[in-house]
């Protein structure tokens, strides 16, 4: 059956100039399902689709598949983490409806010896060139900004906590599609007021959504974009926001958007420990009990463990996703998760990151192994294969 399945594909190669990219046939509720052989193998990286001796872009080949049919593509690497793309892809070629769906990635940080890489390659897009294919296929791309962006960046040194971003860094982010941004960390005050100010007009200018704020928790300071609510504190100083703040903003934005999925991005915890903080557990708790419905935390600067409490998620920590710290191989691993709404369910799927040079792309799964290893459980083998469901 498979055989004649990929006889079948192949053919349609030879009549591709005749297929109408356009065509809008609902689906008739069967599957198709291409998995790995000699005959057909996908390769992620770069983007191709080999069958037989033939190679075709991916989103070329999806194209020429009957909009009769559902796609699911399991191959090794592909089902566990990102099968999901094919199936978006080929429903909105189709015409089929499908829910936006969200890609979050962790810390970025583009002063020190990123903006050094950058300047050398005479490239803003520089840290996003191995991992762009995969950024740019998502609605809805959302990142820790950590740091300003400002008009006259001031370079102190290669080991400054201090950071200044370079304007062009938000021409860079919104070429590379990133459309919602939190500034709920402890950088983004680091050219004062003023530079969060500045930072606020270019991802205006840039039409580039934000949440959150670097001292300040109110409820205000959010994002609302494809029915999901986006709330992100800083708790790594220790004069601003306490827990019952927090907790009373999370209660007034859940009323008001009762209707919306409540994402909290909290900046916390012990910087390079894998294991969250009874704090941060507390924390996250909290938030739960009181109406967020994920929550994807930040600042160690490595992977955090992934919890499952009251059939909600905690992603304690994605991790770097650009960063210069160079020093560690786990200071330069992450995840990336990615968020889908598909009849009635939750679906997660967990990217593994790795960095080199302050450029990430895909990981192996040795990455998803550890990141089971000190996580819930009742999660280990949902997280090893690279996709957590919610019912």
């Amino acid at each position: 059956m498979f055989k004649k399945l990929i006889l079948i594909i192949c053919l349609s190669f030879l009549f591709f100039n005749r297929i109408d990219s356009d065509l809008e046939v609902p689906f008739s509720g069967k599957d198709i399902s291409l998995k790995d052989s000699e005959f057909f193998s996908i390769d992620y990286e770069k983007n191709i689709v080999s069958v037989g001796k033939e190679k075709i872009i991916l989103e070329t080949f999806l194209d020429t598949l009957d909009c009769n049919n559902k796609i699911f593509i399991e191959t090794d690497f592909f089902k566990e983490t990102l099968s999901s793309y094919g199936v978006s892809y080929f429903m909105n070629k189709c015409g089929g409806s499908v829910e936006p769906n969200f890609l979050f990635v962790g810390d970025m940080m583009f002063d020190r010896g990123v903006e050094l890489l950058m300047k050398k390659n005479d490239d803003f897009n520089y840290p996003f060139s191995k991992i762009e294919t995969y950024l740019k296929k998502v609605d809805n791309l959302i990142g820790n900004l950590e740091g300003p962006i400002v008009s006259e960046p001031v370079f102190i040194s290669a080991t400054s906590m201090s950071f200044s971003f370079d304007k062009r860094v938000a021409s860079a982010l919104k070429e590379n599609n990133f459309n919602i941004l939190s500034l709920a960390n402890n950088h983004t005050s680091n050219m004062n007021a003023s530079g969060l100010i500045e930072t606020k007009e270019y991802l205006n200018e840039k039409e580039i959504s934000y949440f959150g704020d670097p001292v300040t928790c109110d409820a205000i300071d959010i994002a609302v974009v494809s029915g999901v609510v986006f709330y992100g504190v800083n708790k790594t100083f220790d004069f601003n926001c306490n827990n019952e703040k927090i907790i009373e903003n999370i209660k007034k934005i859940k009323e008001e958007y009762s209707d919306k999925f409540l994402v909290v991005l909290p900046h916390f915890g012990n910087e390079y420990e894998h294991k969250a903080s009874l704090f941060q557990e507390e924390l996250a708790h909290l938030m739960i009990d009181n109406g967020a419905d994920l929550i994807i935390g930040g600042h160690p600067h490595v992977i955090q463990n992934v919890e499952k409490y009251k059939n909600k998620l905690i992603f304690y920590s994605l991790g770097n996703f650009i960063f210069d710290q160079y020093f560690s191989e786990e200071t330069q691993q992450g995840i990336m998760v990615g968020l889908e709404f598909v009849e009635g369910k939750e679906v997660y799927s967990i990217f593994p990151i790795k960095e080199e040079k302050a450029q990430p792309s895909l990981g192996d799964k040795s990455i998803l192994n550890f990141l089971a290893s000190i996580s819930s459980s009742e999660l280990k083998e949902e997280i090893e294969k690279g996709e957590i469901i919610i019912y």
